[in-house]
């Protein structure tokens, strides 16, 4: 029981500085597009690349993504 709630917290934990990295990646990704110049594409981003980082794979409707690597497409 207690090696289980280990693994918990490592899974939290794991799950918790994935979800920061990426919100950290949207934010070089969209200062790169406004770097450009491309605001519409940097809105797309910034947006899509918030709602991974909250977990949401697809678009805003707060469903928790499972596993794998989350890809969105325009």
């Amino acid at each position: 029981m207690e090696e289980r709630r280990k693994i918990k917290l490592v899974d939290a934990y794991r799950r918790q500085t994935y979800a920061t990295n990426r919100a950290i990646l949207a934010v070089n990704r969209l200062a790169h597009a406004q770097a450009l110049d491309e605001r519409i594409i940097a809105s797309h981003w910034a947006r899509a690349w918030m709602n991974i980082a909250r977990g949401d794979r697809r678009t805003g409707k707060n469903k928790r993504a499972r596993g794998g690597h989350g890809k969105i497409s325009f």
